[in-house]
């Protein structure tokens, strides 16, 4: 019997194992100038993992003036610092009988 031919689609399928693509993504681009950041003539590269912290948004009202021109954030800013009360409230019953038994 003669060896099973390959089928057309098969000639094009890339054969490379996804540790090559990494290792020559590292090399051809580990030295990328988009990785690093040019600071006095030397070339520093930055951390990808930095992380930022988000803004407080209550902090910079109370740090920024709220200007005179209405914007869309104008009812926002004018909010008085005691006008939300948070309270809790249990949830009624709804059935007669627990669904799950008290022993278990």
């Amino acid at each position: 019997m003669a060896a099973p031919e390959r089928r057309a689609f098969a000639h094009r399928i890339n054969r490379t194992v996804a540790a090559e693509v990494r290792k020559h993504v590292c090399r051809e681009y580990g030295n990328s100038p988009q990785l690093s950041k040019k600071r006095g003539g030397t070339l520093q590269s930055l951390p990808l993992t930095e992380v930022v912290e988000p803004v407080d948004f209550e902090k910079y009202l109370n740090t920024h003036l709220p200007d005179a021109e209405p914007g869309p954030l104008s009812d926002l800013i004018e909010f008085p610092a005691d006008d939300l009360e948070v309270s809790h409230e249990p949830r009624e019953c709804r059935t007669l009988e627990p669904g799950v038994p008290e022993d278990g």
